[in-house]
């Protein structure tokens, strides 16, 4: 949903349905010339392979059915990025039909930090979650942690909230053999980095971690176990300041690694081949990179931002996200210590036990159906 929503994506799109309906082979050429003109970085990764191959795109209005005719005691659910639409929509196909209406909501981070996000995002957000949760007949969260922020944000604000729900994300895997299977990138060596995954954005914590690693390097301690930091992701918003400083610091590509456009054969092996996993987030609706590590039997060094204490399950520790001593030393541990995750990592084969997809799915229903009957 967020892709289509994007003022430049719905463009790009938009082209995209000309050039697919083009009368000939010469108007396509033309309309894809106009189209790339559009791309950043970021989209031509959303339509492009990393071998340059279009990716199969098939335009909404060529599989969506007629309009569908709202009619009394029908729910409508928002389960996607529903905050760049006008709340007011909503108000009125209550008013008009009688419907209800049931929000899935990941997170509040542009109304809880506005500063670590764009202030047109932050603005859009505000104006959305003001006007639409008193309107929503059920809100549902994907923890108790969000839960929690949205009532007391509501009541701060003098916000009606009728009523609440919690429903757990799905993460479907197959356990993943920890045998080491294929080259790393960069020179890196099997048990000998700490690997984190994420985009990069302010409220991620990849600013303290590069603090931290200087402090490590000033000791000589990553150097003395040929030990290093990768980052995995791609570049969000606010993220040009950090980048530019990491680029100009001597570790930036040696014992720094800063990957994106990772093929997924190749963040398995990152993931099966690290010594330990780490997500210092500042605040999180859920944290899913937790869960892939997990997924793959590693320990991760979590913060306690939100709803990752919760995700984590006590199978990992957590830390502040803004305590950069306690960062430094737990990393120093465990770089120093590499038998200290071992622990954690027993835990996570006993006892991680995600439901599926399809139970999770099964439960989002039957919540909607027991409190909109």
């Amino acid at each position: 949903m967020g892709f289509a929503q994007h003022p430049r994506r719905r463009a790009i799109l938009a082209l995209e349905r000309r050039r697919l309906n083009a009368k000939s082979p010469v108007a396509a050429e033309k309309i894809e010339r106009l189209q790339v003109r559009l791309f950043s970085s970021r989209y031509r990764e959303e339509l492009f392979d990393r071998f340059g191959r279009r990716r199969a795109l098939v335009p909404y209005h060529t599989i969506l059915g007629p309009a569908h005719a709202f009619q009394d005691g029908d729910i409508l659910v928002l389960a996607g990025a529903s905050w760049e639409i006008d709340p007011a929509i909503y108000a009125r196909l209550k008013a008009q039909h009688g419907i209800r209406i049931a929000l899935l909501c990941y997170d509040i981070i542009p109304a809880l930090y506005p500063d670590l996000v764009s202030a047109r995002h932050s603005c859009i957000f505000i104006k959305f979650v003001r006007a639409a949760f008193p309107i929503m007949d059920l809100a549902m969260f994907i923890s108790r942690a969000v839960e929690q922020d949205v009532r007391r944000y509501c009541e701060s604000h003098e916000l009606p909230l009728k009523q609440t729900r919690v429903v757990q994300l799905g993460s479907d895997f197959t356990r993943v053999s920890p045998q080491i299977q294929g080259p790393l990138p960069g020179g890196l060596e099997p048990q000998r980095y700490a690997l984190f995954v994420s985009t990069i954005e302010p409220h991620k914590g990849h600013r303290l971690l590069f603090s931290v690693w200087k402090r490590l390097l000033a000791e000589g301690i990553p150097q003395g176990r040929r030990f290093k930091l990768v980052f995995v992701g791609r570049r969000g918003w606010l993220a040009d300041e950090l980048l530019s400083e990491i680029d100009a610091h001597p570790s930036a590509g040696d014992s720094l690694l800063l990957l994106s456009n990772v093929p997924d054969e190749t963040l398995a092996e990152l993931y099966m081949q690290c010594a330990f996993c780490l997500f210092p987030s500042l605040y999180e609706g859920y944290g899913l990179p937790i869960v892939e590590a997990f997924r793959y039997g590693k320990a991760v060094l979590a913060s306690t931002g939100g709803a990752v204490p919760e995700v984590a399950g006590g199978l990992s520790p957590c830390l502040d996200p803004r305590d950069e001593n306690s960062w430094y030393e737990a990393l120093k541990l465990w770089i120093e210590q590499p038998e200290r995750p071992r622990h954690y990592e027993e835990l996570i084969r006993n006892h991680f036990h995600p439901p599926t997809w399809n139970e999770a799915a099964r439960a989002f229903f039957e919540t909607i159906d027991k409190e909109l009957p």
